[in-house]
């Protein structure tokens, strides 16, 4: 019944690599945030140096299974989410909104970075916000034209059986009177 679920968010200084901010659907998964998060820099960076892209050329995202990792590129920081299942396009769309958010609410400080992860806290509901699943519809009713439609395919199959067995008797007694 899962569409898809936003499981992990990782906000990361474009710069450095370091992770500022975490949250996550599960609280264990914070433990391994930090080597995701350095894992995340060292596809980056292998994929920059390997396959010679431009500078305004970044990751966009990887899949492994059903898991998805989408990329998000700012100015000083890089918004990672990791989401469960097959995501709308649109999603991406959030991504970007929330990214430009905490570059707006927190631009001189992820510019001017020097150790202290304080202020960074402040960017957590943004990223919390980005946590969502979503279900398939699956109770929903089935619209009433399609009912009719169906009843009158059933009607017409039904009629069209009916008049070729009619027709066949017809044509039986029409013998036998002969």
């Amino acid at each position: 019944t899962l569409k898809y679920r936003v499981e992990q968010v990782f906000l990361v200084l474009a710069a450095s690599g370091l992770l500022r901010e975490h949250v996550s659907t599960h609280s264990h998964d914070g433990q391994a945030a930090d080597q995701v998060s350095a894992m995340l820099t060292a596809i980056r960076d292998f994929v920059k140096d390997s396959f010679r892209v431009g500078g305004a050329d970044h990751l966009d995202a990887f899949r492994v299974g059903d898991l998805s990792v989408t990329v998000e590129q700012g100015p000083y920081a890089v918004l990672a989410a990791v989401v469960r299942g097959a995501a709308p396009p649109d999603i991406r769309d959030s991504f970007r909104q929330a990214l430009e958010s905490i570059h707006l609410m927190l631009g001189s400080e992820l510019k001017a970075y020097e150790g202290d992860g304080a202020p960074f806290e402040r960017a957590r509901p943004t990223l919390q916000a980005l946590l969502v699943t979503r279900l398939r519809d699956e109770g929903r009713p089935v619209p009433y034209w399609r009912w009719a439609t169906v009843a009158a395919l059933l009607l017409a199959g039904v009629g069209a059986w009916g008049y070729t067995i009619y027709r066949e008797r017809q044509r039986w007694q029409t013998y036998l009177d002969r």
